[in-house]
């Protein structure tokens, strides 16, 4: 069975910056999942775990332009007529 247990993240993460050990280290020390500890600090900094970017289409043509998305072996090709806004949503969703 699958313990759950509540932590402090800011008081969490005030600790790490100022222990001086590797984030390894200090999950170990914590009892922490490196893993969880890795992405709940990179919210708390604003940042994505995404490894896609925001697409900004406010001053883009209104329509793609012959756009395809490579993932792998798996290609989406998009119709010239596609709305970049829908193609941005797209993309969104993908990640």
């Amino acid at each position: 069975m699958t313990t759950y247990r509540k932590y402090n993240w800011p008081e969490l993460f005030a600790s790490f910056e100022q222990s001086g050990l590797s984030q390894a280290e200090f999950c170990k020390q914590q009892n922490v999942n490196p893993k969880y500890f890795s992405q709940k600090r990179l919210l708390s900094l604003g940042k994505k775990t995404s490894r896609f970017d925001k697409v900004d289409t406010s001053s883009a043509q209104s329509a793609a332009s012959n756009l395809t998305i490579h993932i792998g072996r798996c290609h989406i090709h998009c119709p010239n007529e596609m709305p970049l806004s829908d193609f941005a949503n797209l993309i969104d969703h993908l990640a």
